[in-house]
């Protein structure tokens, strides 16, 4: 897309704890290119939630041969207790590009403890599983 980058792809996921759902807890991203700005949306009551793309506009990083990079986080609040599930830098300003042209959906259990998933130049860390 010239004329645009993805900042963060799509997400689609589901949260639980202990195996259960977890309903209405707030899902927060985070996003810092060039500047850092945040979304929230809240889980549904089979746990899951959808953050929509975040598309910038920048001519000069779609046209000139410069590295794009772009830090992405996704905590998620329950019952005020902060959850990290997911933390990367995106190294590559298409659609998908965070896990290497796969879609984000996910399912992440809070009682799982983070690891980190190296793929090619990027690692991710994480305690979801991508489907």
């Amino acid at each position: 897309m010239i004329g645009k980058v993805c900042l963060f792809s799509e997400v689609y996921g589901v949260i639980t704890y202990a195996g259960e759902p977890v309903s209405g807890a707030t899902v927060t991203r985070w996003v810092e290119w060039r500047q850092k700005s945040s979304d929230s949306v809240r889980t549904a009551q089979d746990g899951s939630f959808r953050l929509p793309a975040l598309y910038k506009t920048s001519l000069l990083a779609t046209l000139l041969p410069i590295p794009f990079r772009a830090a992405q986080t996704i905590y998620v609040d329950v019952n005020g207790t902060e959850h990290l599930i997911w933390s990367t830098i995106k190294i590559g300003p298409e659609p998908n590009d965070e896990l290497a042209g796969r879609p984000l959906r996910f399912t992440c259990e809070l009682t799982r403890k983070r690891r980190y998933v190296h793929l090619g130049a990027a690692s991710i860390e994480s305690n979801c599983e991508w489907r």
